[in-house]
């Protein structure tokens, strides 16, 4: 038997290095900037990067990112030559539907140290961030006789926040914040469904991640008239100073899931933020353009 077995291996040995020596790599390969090593254990692709006349600098880009599909590679340098960049190329491939509104349910994802929770991605019932910070009394948590939870981080940026609001000497009230699982769940199932426009199903608000602020004046509350307020104009100009975005804007309903919302502010951090409000993105959009996203959300 083991005779048997070194004759074969013998046998494999002898054929691979026949096929070895006698392989001629392609001069359409060369003439495209590839050296025989480049694609030793690509040999499958030369045809389809011949055809598409793929050339060596796209193929190295492409090639640094673990969501490649070495299947879809013509389909990629396609969109590239239509001026996509290469991570566009990768996620509009690979995810065509992301920014649509699906009935479909994924678990929530992290981009870069963005947590997506929309209408599609969910939160488990058991997800609590860390670092939340019990806030009652504090001057720029205005929730009488309530207490508040908050990531830390979040509080730290909109302290902040508040400061600028005052040198200006407007006021604003946090009206939610963190808002556990079964809080959410309870607010569902109390709620008619005819008014559940502004209500995100359990699992699904951002509330949950504690990075999630609805801010308002207290005559306004979270109503439309919230829109012609001094403090919604000076959010909306300068909340991204701070490290938050709207997160639902006007005319991105069919993207984010939810109807437009003045006073929902998301923390992402200032760097982050900057590039949304500069591109004027909404976060779907954002990570969807400039990050390759998971191959498979499940």
């Amino acid at each position: 038997m083991k005779k048997i077995i070194v004759y074969n291996l013998f046998f494999i040995t002898a054929w691979f290095l026949v096929a070895c020596a006698s392989y001629e790599f392609p001069e359409e390969l060369k003439i495209l900037g590839y050296n025989p090593e480049d694609l030793i254990s690509y040999r499958h692709l030369e045809k389809t990067i011949i055809e598409g006349k793929i050339p060596k600098a796209f193929w190295e880009e492409i090639n640094k990112y673990s969501v490649f599909q070495t299947e879809k590679l013509l389909d990629y340098y396609f969109l590239h030559l239509q001026g996509y960049s290469i991570i566009q190329s990768l996620n509009l491939i690979n995810h065509p539907r992301f920014l649509d509104v699906e009935n479909k349910i994924y678990p929530a994802i992290t981009v870069d140290g963005i947590i997506l929770v929309n209408s599609k991605f969910r939160l488990a019932s058991d997800y609590i961030p860390s670092d939340l910070v019990t806030v009652q009394e504090v001057g720029y948590i205005k929730r009488p006789n309530e207490t508040m939870q908050i990531k830390k981080s979040a509080l730290s940026a909109y302290s902040l926040l508040y400061q600028a609001l005052q040198s200006f000497r407007l006021e604003a009230f946090v009206f939610s914040a963190y808002r556990p699982y079964e809080k959410q769940q309870s607010l569902w199932e109390e709620t008619d469904p005819l008014n559940r426009l502004y209500l995100a199903k359990p699992g699904h608000s951002e509330h949950q991640t504690g990075l999630a602020l609805d801010v308002s004046t207290l005559e306004s509350g979270l109503t439309a008239y919230f829109e012609n307020t001094a403090v919604c104009s000076f959010l909306a100009q300068h909340a991204h100073e701070f490290g938050f975005i709207l997160r639902y804007p006007q005319n991105k309903e069919h993207i984010t899931g939810y109807p437009y919302e003045a006073w929902h502010y998301r923390f992402v951090g200032i760097e982050h933020a900057k590039k949304i409000f500069e591109q004027n993105l909404c976060l779907e959009e954002y990570l969807y353009f400039n990050y390759p996203l998971p191959l498979n959300p499940n």
